[in-house]
C-alpha cells in the first residue's frame, strides 16, 4: 500500500525522506496514516503529518500537518540548524 502513497523529498547523502509511517488504531473507521518525513519548504525541516487514503494513493489535500520539527544538521561533527 505504500508504494508510491505520497511524494516525499529524498536525497542520498543524508537521512531525509521518509522516516516513519505508522497507521492509526483506529484505522478501519478513520482511514489515518501517519507520516513523519522532510520538508524542504520554507526551510528543511522534519513534519509529522496525517493523511487520509483513497485506494492505495494519499488525497494530498487531506494532509493535516501536525507538528513541524527544526532539524539539525552536522558540519565536522559540530551540530547546526539551518
Amino acid at each position: 500500500m505504500f508504494e508510491g502513497f505520497v511524494n516525499i523529498l529524498r536525497t542520498r547523502s543524508v537521512e531525509w525522506g521518509l522516516l516513519r509511517v505508522a497507521v492509526d488504531p483506529a484505522f478501519e473507521t478513520n482511514r489515518w496514516i501517519y507520516v513523519y518525513c522532510t520538508s524542504k519548504t520554507p526551510q528543511i525541516h522534519n513534519r509529522v503529518s496525517r493523511f487520509t487514503p483513497k485506494g492505495d494513493r494519499a488525497i494530498p489535500s487531506s494532509e493535516k500537518i501536525l507538528v513541524n520539527i527544526p532539524c539539525m544538521l552536522r558540519v565536522s561533527g559540530k551540530p547546526i540548524i539551518p
